[in-house]
């Protein structure tokens, strides 16, 4: 047994032996962006939400947002936002929406305000 160690030591010595700091390889580690704190997904959740294509008063009427509707928020003015789902896009009151940081949170939402209702 004490012959199977000292081999085990010796060996270790040889190995790590040529092991120089000089001959170090730089670590390159990948920068990750940083979580972003801000709330960028948001599921619509009243019955109707009108999509405009500018904040009113000086905006239209665009189109129509329905209750589960998950958007991205891209802008906010005040308070409106500025959405896009798929390839609508255009501003909605923030008092429609319910917003989330994480898209699947988003996506949960979606889909029980869709099932509740």
């Amino acid at each position: 047994m004490r012959g199977r160690v000292f081999l085990l030591a010796c060996a270790a010595l040889i190995l790590f032996s040529g092991c120089r700091e000089d001959r170090a390889l730089p670590l390159e580690v990948p920068v990750s962006p940083p979580l972003s704190e801000e709330l960028r997904w948001a599921v619509v959740r009243d019955a109707y939400a009108r999509l405009w294509d500018a904040p009113p008063p000086r905006g239209s009427v665009v189109g129509i947002l329905r209750r589960g509707d998950m958007v991205e928020i891209v802008e906010e003015e005040g308070a409106w936002c500025r959405v896009v789902r798929g390839t609508e896009e255009g501003w909605v009151g923030e008092g429609h929406l319910l917003r989330y940081r994480i898209r699947l949170q988003a996506e949960t939402a979606s889909r029980r305000l869709i099932e509740r209702f």
